[in-house]
């Protein structure tokens, strides 16, 4: 993130155990009251609580934990007039809007309300019968962080870029919020891509999302991402 954000602060929502092992590192730790119970809940009560308070202030990045950093996103609202950016990708199986990356510019008002509606939505769906009926799961542990995020987006029956409205731009994930799985991990394994084909991949995308067995080549993606200079 420092390498390609140089003058951004990074915060790491953590517990104190896993904090220790980054206190070497330029990293600002936060450590939120936090039921384990209701983890994915307890993020974004955490995201509202910091917009709401204005407890940050600027272009704020939003992503997992297993999220990699390649370009300055700083400017990025201004630039392409927003002020909340959500990414969206096409799979029957999955919701169209990916909460990993949410970019926000806290400087515009409008960012209280998107984290308002949003925390609210997921209070009300969180102990929902019927919803819990069909997921089978807690919703405030697993998955209703998705579904809120999904419920509060718009054109979400029929999604791509054009359904943003004037203040949320819809991102497609190819680029803002890119899978390592569709790197063909097989094929990478098998040394069949070479790291100056992975290296042209990479130069079009902003976050690198290491989801599932991509972890098991990271090795090789860091490689291709270090060759970016």
């Amino acid at each position: 993130i420092l390498k390609s954000n140089d003058n951004c602060q990074i915060i790491l929502f953590t517990s104190k155990e896993f904090a220790t092992y980054f206190r070497d590192l330029p990293v600002s730790i936060f450590l939120p009251n936090v039921d384990n119970k209701e983890i994915m809940y307890s993020r974004v009560l955490c995201y509202n609580s910091l917009i709401q308070n204005k407890t940050l202030k600027g272009t704020i990045v939003f992503i997992d934990s297993d999220c990699v950093v390649l370009k300055n996103f700083h400017s990025l609202p201004n630039k392409m007039d927003f002020c909340i950016g959500l990414t969206y990708r096409f799979s029957p199986a999955l919701m169209p809007i990916n909460e990993a990356v949410i970019i926000v510019n806290s400087d515009d008002p409008r960012s209280k309300d998107f984290f308002a509606h949003y925390i609210a939505t997921y209070q009300a769906i969180k102990n929902d019968a019927i919803l819990k009926g069909i997921y089978q799961i807690d919703l405030g542990k697993w998955r209703g962080g998705q579904l809120s995020i999904n419920a509060i987006s718009p054109g979400i029956r029929h999604i791509n870029a054009l359904d943003s409205n004037d203040y949320i731009r819809l991102l497609p994930s190819e680029e803002y919020n890119y899978s390592a799985k569709h790197l063909n991990l097989n094929t990478l394994q098998k040394e069949l891509i070479s790291e100056d084909q992975l290296e042209e991949i990479l130069k079009s995308k902003w976050i690198l999302h290491l989801k599932g067995k991509s972890k098991n080549n990271m090795k090789k993606i860091i490689n291709g991402i270090e060759r970016l200079g």
